[in-house]
């Protein structure tokens, strides 16, 4: 991508954000610390393995209604019976959220970090977000 390509991303991305009402904590590495940048890039940690809380869900679902399915969940930490995860598991409903047709079911959205802006797009898209 060019900059100018970047730049109308970047302005796209945060107009989704400002009017959702997300807030998204950003921690920028400047290249002359490359020591750090390269320490960070190295540890092998899957930041994309992770969930929410059940005290959580319980608080959501309050405000938006109970979840009809999960969408980017695995067998190991689904919140709802019917759920997409990224790869085959066992009793999972499909792979890959993006492309199914959820139609009006209640989607409980909790994507992989390095997914967030992907999935946050594209519910605003099809107008799911935030939506009870």
């Amino acid at each position: 991508m060019k900059k100018r390509e970047l730049h109308d991303l970047a302005i796209e991305i945060f107009q989704c954000y400002a009017e959702n009402q997300i807030s998204l904590d950003i921690q920028w590495i400047p290249q002359s610390d490359l020591q750090r940048a390269d320490y960070i890039n190295r540890i092998t940690v899957d930041i994309d393995d992770w969930q929410i809380t059940n005290s959580c869900i319980e608080y959501i679902e309050k405000l938006w209604g109970l979840y009809a399915v999960g969408c980017f969940a695995n067998c190991y930490n689904k919140k709802v019976e019917k759920f997409f995860s990224r790869f085959w598991n066992p009793n999972f409903s499909g792979v890959d959220f993006f492309v199914q047709n959820v139609g009006n079911e209640n989607c409980l959205v909790v994507p992989p970090v390095t997914m967030i802006t992907k999935a946050t797009i594209t519910c605003t898209q099809v107008g799911r977000l935030g939506q009870s």
